[in-house]
């Protein structure tokens, strides 16, 4: 499990990533609010949904100490290695979902309380970071739906 994390990766250091294959391994995603971040997503790889921004993160997690540095992925990286943003947002779900596998429970599980039948759910990875970015995991949504037996509505959180 994720222990903490901090926005520290600076530009120096993601210019400093020598191939794709590099960098996809660090590739991410995490969904914010498009209107509170429109100068940031000016300058980053992101895709907008609905209200919503997927934005393509870097995920520093070398170190093995549970915890991770991060930043917005620059608009013009992916240019630099001859890819689009579109498919470095494809690439960097496939990652996080490898990496970081989703997963949907009932709140009360892991808010370890005795709830009654099971009305709310949490979606998040098992890292507990940036976890409604899981809801573009491939094929997650539809499980859940055939789990729950039931349509359901999804309410975007976060920390």
């Amino acid at each position: 499990m994720i222990q903490s994390y901090t926005e520290q990766m600076t530009d120096r250091e993601i210019r400093g990533i020598d191939s794709y294959e590099e960098l996809r391994e660090m590739l991410g995603v995490r969904l914010v609010g498009t209107s509170r971040n429109l100068k940031r997503l000016s300058h980053c790889v992101h895709a907008a949904c609905f209200d919503m921004s997927l934005v393509c993160i870097l995920i520093d997690d070398r170190a093995g100490d549970g915890n991770f540095r991060y930043a917005w992925l620059p608009e013009e990286v992916p240019g630099l290695f001859g890819m689009t943003a579109e498919s470095v947002i494809h690439d960097a779900i496939g990652v996080m979902s490898r990496k970081y596998p989703g997963s949907i429970r009932p709140i009360g599980e892991l808010l370890q309380v005795e709830c009654g039948p099971a009305d709310f759910y949490v979606l998040s990875n098992n890292g507990f970071f940036f976890g409604a970015g899981a809801m573009f995991y491939p094929h997650l949504l539809e499980e859940a739906a055939v789990r729950l037996g039931k349509s359901f509505f999804i309410l975007p959180s976060s920390v």
